[in-house]
């Protein structure tokens, strides 16, 4: 399968795999040959891209990260508990309640809310779907198009900051800490007024000031919560602090040390709050979000966590992700813009293998020449093997 940016997909192609909306009702079956009122359909739904049967391209099947299950019930916890959230918080707002005090006001309800639906059970089966996975690379065409959605950043966040945690090695208790953190790390988004989260244009100062307020709100949702580690609602509240002391809400520094055990640098933000971080800045990149960041190729978002580390994100945990995220995920389309071979110039092809311990040079297969007829024989190539080969990403 290759994937192909939905603006490009055209009446004829055929799906190569099934796909689902969010509640995993089935929308379109693998094999089926698409109309443009399924296309049509496709990106009222938020999809950005899809995976396309391409003759002599059908061994090239990326792998889930999380099974189809996990991934429906941390949708089904999300959803409740998002809506009842909500609906609580806007109550309040009729009445011209402050939010910190309806938040303290409904603590039991909130704690009861989080309990109830059943977070810390999604929780545990996300961590022992990342944990026992043999993967040493993450495809990044299996994770959800996010692009403003909570529900889908959130999900989003957690796997990646999983896998990170994964990488370290970390120790089952503390996955299940972050992976609690990560996943209710945005939760006091759902306090913050719908006007400023939906708002199209320019957010101003004073929405801006009230927005990062979520933080705080966050955490006082989860805190003295027994469903909730203390660990992992320091994540809610210190997930937008930076290295530098230049975040919020507490101008908090750290010292882009591995996110390990250390009681040797205490005061310093906390290393899930560091990992929850950055897996939050590069789903915003991939992905984009409204208000702050605009979609980019895993290249460019690549290249913009590393201006982003040392000052902003830890260091240590973003060449931690950069080694286990590729910048040229298996499927991913490409155009060759410098070739080994003048005629491979602006031929179209797909990344066919990744290669864990050269992330950097995959193995790509050219399928389609510049005049866009298809080769009669798929041309494989080891980008390791070439110097001076450049590729520009089409999806």
């Amino acid at each position: 399968m290759v994937f192909y940016n939905l603006d490009e997909v055209k009446e004829g192609m055929i799906v190569a795999d099934s796909l689902f909306d969010r509640q995993g009702n089935l929308l379109i079956a693998g094999g089926f040959t698409l109309k443009k009122s399924h296309i049509d359909m496709l990106k009222l739904r938020g999809y950005i891209s899809i995976p396309i049967a391409v003759m002599g391209m059908e061994k090239i099947v990326p792998e889930t990260i999380i099974s189809h299950q996990t991934e429906l019930e941390l949708i089904s916890v999300f959803d409740k508990s998002s809506k009842a959230i909500t609906l609580i918080m806007s109550q309040a707002a009729r009445n011209n309640e402050k939010i910190s005090d309806t938040i303290e006001k409904d603590k039991c309800l909130l704690s009861k809310l989080i309990r109830d639906t059943g977070i810390l059970t999604a929780a545990i089966k996300l961590v022992e779907d990342i944990a026992h996975e043999p993967w040493t690379v993450v495809n990044l065409n299996r994770m959800r198009e996010s692009g403003g959605n909570l529900l889908e950043h959130s999900i989003n966040v957690a796997i990646i900051a999983l896998c990170i945690g994964h990488k370290y090695r970390l120790p089952a208790h503390e996955m299940r800490q972050l992976g609690l953190g990560a996943l209710n790390y945005d939760i006091g988004m759902l306090a913050v007024p719908s006007s400023i989260i939906e708002k199209q244009s320019e957010l101003t100062d004073e929405e801006r000031l009230l927005l990062q307020q979520h933080t705080t709100y966050g955490f006082l949702m989860l805190k003295g919560n027994p469903e909730i580690p203390p660990t992992s609602a320091i994540v809610a509240l210190s997930h937008h602090e930076f290295q530098d002391g230049s975040g919020f809400p507490q101008s908090m520094t750290a010292e882009n040390r591995p996110p390990l055990k250390d009681f040797s640098h205490q005061g310093c933000i906390h290393r899930f709050a560091q990992i929850v971080a950055v897996a939050d800045t590069y789903d915003m990149l991939i992905h984009g979000r409204m208000h702050f960041q605009q979609r980019l190729d895993p290249l460019h978002a690549a290249k913009k966590m590393v201006e982003l580390s040392k000052t902003k994100l830890n260091t240590e945990i973003v060449k931690t992700l950069l080694s286990i995220f590729p910048v040229y995920p298996l499927g991913a389309r490409i155009k060759i813009v410098h070739g080994p071979i003048a005629d491979l110039d602006n031929a179209i092809g797909a990344i066919s293998k990744v290669y864990p311990d050269h992330i950097a040079s995959p193995q790509i297969t050219i399928f389609e020449s510049a005049r866009h007829f298809s080769f009669p024989k798929p041309i494989v190539l080891e980008l390791a093997q070439y110097k001076g080969f450049s590729l520009e990403l089409l999806n």
